[in-house]
Parts: C-alpha cells; structure tokens; sequence
C-alpha cells in the first residue's frame, strides 16, 4: 500500500514577521493554510516537495488579532 504522509512538526517558529520550517518528504504536495476562525481557510503556499523541510515566512499583512496556520499534506 500507499505509505502514509508523517504529520509535519512544526520547528524554528519565530514572530513578527511569522516564519516556521518544517520537515518535508520528498515528491509530496503540501499546502500551508491561514485561518483568523478557525473556519475558512486560506491557501497560502502549496508545493510539491523536493528537499527534506520547507522554510515558510508570512507576508501577510497582520491585520487580524489572531491568526492560525496549518500544513497539509497529500
């Protein structure tokens, strides 16, 4: 069967402005999403993998209280 993906772990997480690694598998498609609820989220980077981890820097505009992020992996 089908190897399932390794949840991605979060690492080297720093603020203002946001930017987090984490460890990627090679030839996977992974998406980062933003959320201010919860709710909808937004795509805010998707990549098919080549390197073993991806950096991600926020260039959003900060504009909401709080702000959650997410990885998906395929």
């Amino acid at each position: 069967g089908v190897k399932q993906p390794n949840a991605p772990v979060l690492r080297d997480i720093t603020t203002a402005p946001l930017s987090f690694r984490f460890d990627t598998e090679p030839n996977r498609d992974y998406s980062i999403e933003g959320s201010s609820d919860l709710k909808a989220w937004d795509v805010l980077e998707q990549f098919k993998s080549t390197k073993r981890s991806h950096q991600f820097k926020n260039n959003r505009d900060n504009k909401f209280p709080h702000q959650y992020y997410r990885v998906r992996v395929e």
